[in-house]
């Protein structure tokens, strides 16, 4: 199948793998103009799109970010990475509430994601919910007990 351009779907995967290549290193702009470009071919594009999302939360525009993520869990909701970028972005506007939503679907789907629940807990302490904070810093402590951040929160938190 061919899209408006007369680029094939093989050679739009391949643009996918090198934007990848590019943003992992560190090549912002090469990686962002392939992205864009399969955006433009193909709007669905859920790892275009929050790729698009992970480039714009590098350079601190979170309200792009936010966008970008938004637009990808439109397309697949069932992705707890894409609920842990958005919670990420949201968290960056100082969007406590609507953070804390993302973070917990985050870790509802992938209840092992140890980062998730740290910064769940993080947001939490920040609306003033400390026991549901220590939960959620246990919580990260009991999947890896090595989590600094984690164990150095709670420990704040229950002096």
């Amino acid at each position: 199948m061919l899209d408006e351009y007369g680029q094939d779907e093989q050679a739009q995967r391949a643009d996918f793998k090198e934007a990848i290549s590019r943003l992992n290193k560190g090549d912002l702009a090469g990686a962002e103009k392939l992205y864009q470009k399969i955006v433009r071919a193909n709007p669905y594009h859920y790892g275009a799109l929050m790729h698009l999302g992970v480039l714009a939360y590098r350079v601190q525009k979170y309200d792009m970010a936010v966008d970008y993520y938004l637009k990808a869990l439109a397309i697949n909701r069932k992705v707890p990475d894409g609920y842990f970028n958005l919670g990420s972005a949201l968290q960056a506007q100082e969007k406590y509430r609507d953070a804390v939503d993302s973070f917990r679907r985050a870790v509802s789907s992938k209840p092992d994601d140890k980062e998730a629940h740290y910064l769940l807990g993080r947001c939490l302490e920040k609306l003033g919910k400390n026991e549901e904070a220590a939960t959620a810093y246990r919580t990260a402590i009991a999947l890896d007990s090595s989590h600094t951040k984690a164990v150095q929160a709670l420990e704040a938190l229950e002096k």
